[in-house]
């Protein structure tokens, strides 16, 4: 059998674990207080606060022996014994011995180690390439890393050469070329050789950029500049969210609506609350329910509901005033699930539910995966 074609799902009975296939049939008992999902054929599981791994058939690959273990990035996966860290191979050696004091994940070929409260580097052969000299400091990310020193944010290439000296209150981690920064409680841009593209002294506060552009607080007002600083929408408006599908969520007088990258109102602002907009519709509040709109502001679901969130994969979460919680689709048609008390939208197309503090998996249908 190809370990490409097994999907085995964590399943619970009682208060152990074990694994199920798609349909529910039991395919490892449930034996181990706690279990991950398979990775390239293995899992993590935990017996008696101990940590191993095991393969599709259960057979077990290492004992259960770690105080802690995670899945696999960049080819090895990150262990704990006797409160340090290493980390194992794909073929379960043990490549960097149990020394560091916390280790981060490789990110980009490096891995984040601590060693007597410094923090530095190592490659995948367990190579100290950047020294523990540092404060603190973050995984690489586009080549880069934020490092702190004399309670100073910069940045270091892979080389640990600094590319951005340690001046600032804050870093963050570089987006679309851009990292927001802070100094003296005013946040700005730079770009990665450091050069300030967006002052920081003229923004009391920022949302991040998304699809291009930034929301900002300007004197009290919010408005959008671009990755080049231009001013976009003008510093008007109450508050704002993020772009998201090329329209924004603004506030006037406390209420809402939407406008387009060129800070043109599409959508009056007439709503007291609304969510972004993903697959081409819209979560909004009026007079105290909740609806949909599509890009045009026709309300395509009617505003009925007591709560709603955003929709994903084709169906949405919405609450009845019943108090019962389902999900509707595009066309408005309902699917209720009062077994549960609540639940939230997977990535992969199943729903989250909860009973009581029992969490399980279930389809749009209703079709359990998992027991609660």
């Amino acid at each position: 059998m190809k370990i490409k074609e097994v999907q085995l799902i964590p399943f619970r009975k009682g208060t152990k674990w074990g694994y199920s296939d798609k349909l529910g049939n039991i395919q490892i008992s449930c034996q181990f207080d706690f279990t991950n999902v398979f990775q390239r054929g293995f899992a993590i599981v935990r017996q008696k606060d101990k940590y191993g791994i095991i393969d599709i058939h259960g057979t077990i690959i290492i004992p259960c022996i770690y105080d802690f273990a995670e899945s696999f990035k960049e080819g090895l996966a990150r262990v704990r014994s006797k409160a340090l860290y290493g980390f194992i191979t794909m073929n379960f050696k043990l490549i960097i011995p149990c020394s560091y004091d916390f280790a981060e994940p490789f990110k980009e070929g490096l891995a984040l180690i601590v060693d007597k409260n410094r923090y530095g580097y190592i490659n995948k052969a367990g190579e100290v390439i950047i020294p523990c000299i540092y404060d603190h400091a973050e995984a690489f990310e586009d080549g880069m890393a934020i490092v702190k020193e004399s309670n100073k944010y910069g940045y270091i290439n892979k080389d640990g050469e600094v590319i951005v000296p340690c001046i600032y209150d804050y870093a963050g981690s570089f987006k679309d070329g851009l990292a927001k920064v802070e100094k003296n409680e005013k946040y700005g841009y730079i770009n990665k050789v450091g050069k300030v593209i967006i002052p920081f002294f003229e923004y009391q506060k920022n949302l991040g950029f998304k699809e291009g552009f930034i929301g900002l607080k300007k004197n009290g007002k919010y408005g959008f500049i671009d990755l080049e600083g231009k001013v976009i929408v003008q510093f008007e408006y109450q508050k704002v969210k993020s772009f998201s599908e090329g329209l924004a969520v603004v506030w006037k007088n406390n209420k809402c609506g939407y406008i387009n990258t060129n800070g043109q109102i599409i959508i009056e602002l007439i709503y007291d609350l609304a969510l972004p907009f993903s697959e081409g519709m819209a979560a909004l509040k009026k007079d105290g329910k909740w609806g949909y709109i599509d890009k045009s502001g026709k309300i395509v679901i009617p505003l009925e509901y007591d709560s709603a969130k955003s929709f994903l994969n084709g169906f949405a979460l919405v609450w009845t005033k019943s108090g019962y919680f389902g999900t509707i689709d595009e066309k408005g048609e309902l699917i209720l699930y009062k077994d549960f008390d609540g639940g939230e939208l997977a990535p992969n197309g199943l729903i989250v539910v909860r009973k009581d503090e029992f969490h399980g998996l279930i389809d749009r249908e209703g079709k359990r995966f998992n027991s609660l």
